[in-house]
């Protein structure tokens, strides 16, 4: 299987679904140029919404959100999840944009499930078809 080879790499996936591990996930996303600001919502497995706030980088790029765990309220969210991000963006005009939220991690195997290939990054199973690159741990 090709994808036993991505053993040992990092992989960067497009999901907005993370894993709360130590009180901590990331999601990497791509900021346009014009972008004048951005919020992020971050819903529980449930779908209910226990985050929201903003984006502090917006500036043209690849950038990295860093949650805590805690609510907008500042209560402490359980490790575990899924947790699910969903990124707005607005311009000058006012115009808005949902962007494609991606996680990055360290693959540490491979498993055909139901005749998908889902790859393993901390606690998260991601299809491999979600891949939008790999490259050797730094």
């Amino acid at each position: 299987m090709l994808f036993r080879s991505y053993i040992g790499k990092v992989a960067t996936v497009n999901t907005n679904s993370n894993m709360l591990t130590n009180s901590k996930a990331e999601w990497i996303y791509d900021a346009v140029s014009g972008t004048q600001s951005a919020t992020i919502q971050i819903k529980d497995s449930s779908g209910k919404i226990v985050y929201t706030g903003p984006v502090a980088d917006v500036s043209a790029g690849r950038h990295t959100f860093s949650w805590d765990g805690k609510t907008t309220s500042g209560s402490s969210l359980p490790d575990g999840g899924p947790y699910t991000a969903i990124i707005t963006t607005k311009d000058a005009k006012d115009k808005t944009a949902t962007l494609t939220p991606m996680i990055q991690g360290l693959v540490t195997g491979v498993e055909n499930v139901n005749g998908a290939v889902l790859l393993s990054i901390g606690k998260n199973k991601v299809p491999s078809s979600a891949v939008v690159g790999v490259a050797n741990p730094a």
